[in-house]
């Protein structure tokens, strides 16, 4: 399937799944699975079977962002206390570390089955 051809059908599905999605999130996330799935698997053409699953993910990882920056936002960030000789440290939330590389792992057993060999 023609990777524009692609993007479109997995912006549809996406839009279908979560409503709450902005127009440049939207097109943002589907850019970025695309080209990540076309980078691993050494392809110029994307794997139709996969469309319903990065429509998915990319549904998916955008409520978990919007959950998380929401509670990040709720919740005053403190690092650390410390009074006289007592000093306590908190955990710190990695926000680097977004779900999408857990997802994007996740979807690799499949994306295998597509993936070539690099010819140099």
């Amino acid at each position: 399937m023609k990777t524009e051809e692609a993007k479109l059908k997995i912006a549809m599905l996406t839009r279908g799944l979560n409503k709450n999605l902005d127009e440049y999130q939207l097109n943002f996330y589907v850019e970025k699975f695309v080209a990540n799935v076309l980078a691993y698997c050494h392809l110029k053409e994307f794997p139709e079977p996969l469309i319903f699953d990065i429509a998915e993910i990319i549904s998916r990882q955008s409520e978990e962002f919007s959950s998380e920056t929401s509670t990040a936002a709720a919740t005053p960030y403190l690092k650390k206390i410390k009074q006289d000789d007592t000093e306590f440290e908190f955990f710190e939330t990695d926000f680097s570390a977004l779900s999408s590389n857990k997802l994007f792992d996740a979807l690799k057993p499949k994306l295998n089955l597509y993936r070539r060999m690099r010819a140099w």
